[in-house]
């Protein structure tokens, strides 16, 4: 009996064993064929192995019978005997066909594998899955067996084109049976080996087993540019990419291509690029800190920090996603170098390296003096080093605390004390750092100290006083000048007296004490001082080392000495003695040819010569040669008759003037005049006259030139030239600008002089115009022009004694000659 079928069972010929009572015939096998005996019906009973006892039956004819509807893949019992014989049954045991897996897919693959999936066969259990393996030349290179509905398939070649096998099979080895099969095609991933630069992709592989194809295409993602993809020949197994983002994550896809479409994707890589490295890496520093900045140049999730002090101790790393960045608990004055390295999806670029110096240490102990002669000694104690040695100090000296100017000084580390030397009187700021130096050349300064140092001016040394110098009463200092800075301050004092000072700008190189005792030895210092205002707003000061000198004066003369009698051989001299209660006198008479009596000096004065209005010249009889005396001084003092203004002037003539021309006296002022001469003794008694009115005088000629600027129906605006102050006439209060009509027939023939005149002028009212602005007494404001508008309510305002509703007439005429 022979079983076709995958679900059914085809009994071609059924077997038996020819038994018969008491007769037996066999062939040579003791078996006779299907054809040897006939039976008209056979009876067919079947049922799956291992069921519950019951079972199918079916009736035929003939000596062929399909069984249908039976389940795939189970082991059945078949028994055929003849109906109505004693024939023991013929048995047989087969299995039918399992169903064969459906939907055969590849989720996965890569270079040396390929993942398989499929659906199971419907309508079976316990199947198991044959997957056979053929290579591009369909040899068997492998079988599998699996119970599930997927498999992966490892260790196969890169770019190879694999055929894949599947069949369900049921039994497991008992009566085994195998589904018709189903096949798919893969291909493995290309191993492509790529290199990277910032923005490019590299691509080499080996030439795919699959095959007869036209290209590569090349699709990859993101791109700057489009089109994102490019064709390679068959016949070269790479590809370049550029111009792609660095930092960024690009997939690359290489298909095959012919003429009809896509053969096969055969690679997929995913790449990502190196990111640039930082630029502009730059840093500042503080004495424990220091903070690093750049500039990112490309896609970026982070920044990698890396520092390290170049002495070998260890250093430190951060990872930042933000920047800059700030490194604290450094050494001072130690030098660092930095790595910033830029992360992007996992991938780091090349590292940016710098050099980096913390401040060093302040310098603790800093002292800035003055030594003299303007000399500036400068001096400090070295602050402990933790890190790099000190270099150099710098000293910075900035006179007057003025940044421009500052004076620069290196000093070796070895030195702890430096000398400069400033200009006497001087204000100068001083500041002093320490500076290390690391393995590039770069330089870190400390905080620097400073302070300050206003230095002494030069002394002002005393001249000696001659005899003319000093007086009963006075004395007249000299000495050589030290600067421009600054003040002289004088002292002086006596036994009998306290001390005095007086102050002396720094202009001036003598000075007159005029408040002296007579017969008195005074001690005289004299001091130059220097000032300065720092920022602050407080005002220093700096003194030199004071000038000595020691000085008498002199004693006063006696009083009104004359002769009570005059004999032939003798002469009575009587005299007051000296307004001094301080001292007690002796008196030394001492006769001579041509000594002078004390009347003989009194000085008068001469007759006063008026040559101008404004300009007075006194006149007096000179001095005799034995007064000696060392200049006239006379005395002005003019005030107004109104009582607000004064002019007051003291001038000091030479000894060998006997006139003085008086200029520049104002008119309308009262003036008196006094005249004294004066010698070392002191001064005579004055000789005065006055008082003298000068007088005031009429304004003068009016303007040379009146122009008309430009009219209307009812207005005139006119430009004149204003008159200017004389030293004749006065100033200038006011003056009237004169309108009338005019004709052929009817011209003004009266021109009035004085505004006096003008205020009665009776063909037009006068317009008052404004005042003189300048000040007449000043030389410099001679004259101008000014535009004044006629016609205008607002503008016509006349002099304050005539009524306003009798001569003020407003507009003008138009059409009319003015």
């Amino acid at each position: 009996m022979k079983v076709d079928g995958l679900s059914s069972l085809k009994l071609r010929c059924v077997k038996y064993i020819i038994q018969r009572k008491g007769y037996y015939q066999a062939d040579k096998a003791g078996e006779r064929t299907c054809s040897d005996v006939y039976f008209r019906i056979y009876s067919i009973l079947y049922d799956v192995d291992g069921s519950d006892g019951s079972s199918n039956s079916a009736t035929t004819t003939n000596t062929e019978y399909t069984l249908t509807n039976l389940l795939p893949g189970e082991l059945y019992n078949i028994s055929v005997v003849p109906i109505g014989t004693s024939f023991v049954p013929s048995r047989t045991i087969q299995r039918t066909l399992p169903n064969s897996p459906g939907d055969i897919s590849v989720p996965t693959r890569d270079e040396t594998f390929i993942q398989l999936t499929w659906s199971e066969a419907p309508q079976g259990t316990n199947y198991q899955y044959r997957l056979q393996v053929l290579n591009p030349q369909l040899q068997v290179v492998t079988e599998i067996f699996v119970m599930s509905s997927d498999v992966l398939v490892e260790n196969l070649v890169p770019g190879a084109k694999y055929t894949f096998v599947l069949t369900s099979v049921s039994g497991n080895g008992f009566f085994e049976t195998e589904s018709l099969p189903i096949n798919i095609t893969a291909i493995t991933l290309l191993h492509i080996d790529v290199m990277t630069g910032p923005s490019s992709i590299r691509m080499i592989w080996e030439e795919p087993n699959v095959g007869t194809f036209d290209r590569y295409e090349i699709n990859y993602e993101p791109c700057i540019s489009q089109p994102c993809s490019q064709e390679i020949p068959s016949n070269f197994p790479g590809a370049f990419i550029n111009g792609i983002t660095p930092g960024s994550v690009v997939t690359v896809r290489v298909t095959l291509k012919n003429d009809f479409g896509e053969i096969m994707l055969i690679g997929v890589i995913v790449v990502s690029l190196e990111p640039l490295e930082v630029s502009n890496l730059r840093y500042t520093s503080r004495r424990t800190e220091i903070r690093v900045d750049w500039d990112a140049n490309t896609l970026y999730d982070s920044f990698e920090i890396n520092y390290e002090p170049m002495d070998g101790f260890i250093g430190g790393g951060i990872n930042v996603t933000s920047w800059p960045v700030v490194i604290q608990g450094l050494t001072p004055g130690q030098e660092y170098s930095f790595n910033v390295t830029t992360i992007a999806n996992d991938v780091r670029s090349t590292p940016a390296s710098i050099l980096a110096l913390t401040i060093p240490e302040a310098i603790e102990t800093f002292e800035v003096r003055d030594i003299g002669n303007g000399d500036i000694n400068i001096a400090w104690q070295p602050p402990v080093m933790e890190g790099l040695p000190i270099d150099e100090y710098l000293v910075r000296i900035r006179p007057d605390g003025n940044e421009r100017d500052t004076i620069l000084r290196s000093i070796p580390p070895t030195e702890t004390t430096d000398r400069f030397n400033g200009a006497t009187g001087f204000y100068y700021e001083v500041s002093l750092t320490s500076v290390v130096r690391g393995q590039q050349g770069d330089t870190s300064e400390s905080e620097p100290v400073s302070a300050f140092v206003l230095l002494a001016p030069a002394p002002a040394i005393l001249n000696t006083p001659t005899d003319e110098d000093v007086g009963a009463t006075f004395a007249d200092l000299s000495w050589m000048t030290t600067g421009s800075r600054l003040y002289y301050e004088i002292f002086y004092e006596s036994n009998s007296t306290g001390e005095s000072s007086r102050t002396i700008p720094a202009t001036e190189n003598t000075f007159l004490l005029d408040d002296l005792t007579p017969s008195t030895l005074y001690n005289v210092s004299l001091e130059a001082v220097s000032e300065f205002q720092i920022v602050d707003g407080e005002l220093i000061e700096a003194r030199s080392d004071p000038s000595f000198l020691m000085i008498s004066t002199k004693s006063l003369p006696p009083r009104n000495l004359s002769a009570l009698s005059v004999e032939a051989t003798s002469v009575t001299w009587v005299w007051l003695p000296p307004n001094d209660t301080a001292n007690t006198y002796s008196y030394i008479v001492q006769i001579s040819p041509g000594q002078l009596s004390q009347e003989d000096r009194q000085l008068s004065l001469g007759l006063v010569h008026r040559h101008a209005i404004h300009n007075v010249t006194l006149v007096w009889d000179l001095p005799k040669p034995g007064d000696d005396v060392r200049y006239i001084q006379v005395k002005i003092n003019g005030s107004e008759e109104a009582g607000n203004g004064v002019d007051q002037r003291v001038i000091n003539a030479s000894r060998t003037s006997s006139s003085l021309r008086v200029s520049g006296l104002r008119p309308a002022y009262r003036y008196n005049f006094s005249i004294c001469a004066v010698n070392n003794h002191g001064s005579s008694d004055p000789t005065t006259d006055g008082p003298y009115l000068i007088p005031e005088t009429a304004p003068p000629q009016s303007p040379l030139k009146v122009q008309i600027v430009s009219t209307t129906t009812t207005t005139m605006t006119v430009e004149i030239f204003d008159p200017f102050f004389s030293d004749v006439n006065g100033p200038i209060v006011n003056y009237a600008l004169l309108v009338t009509t005019g004709s052929e027939d009817d011209v003004v023939s009266s021109v009035p002089n004085t505004y006096i005149q003008a205020q009665t002028f009776t063909v037009l009212p006068p317009y008052q115009t404004t005042p003189v602005t300048f000040n007449p007494y000043d030389i410099r404001a001679r004259d101008g022009s000014g535009q004044y508008i006629i016609g205008t309510n607002t503008e016509c305002v006349l002099a304050s004694n005539f009524p306003e509703d009798q001569y003020c007439n407003g507009p003008l005429k138009s059409s009319t000659s003015y």
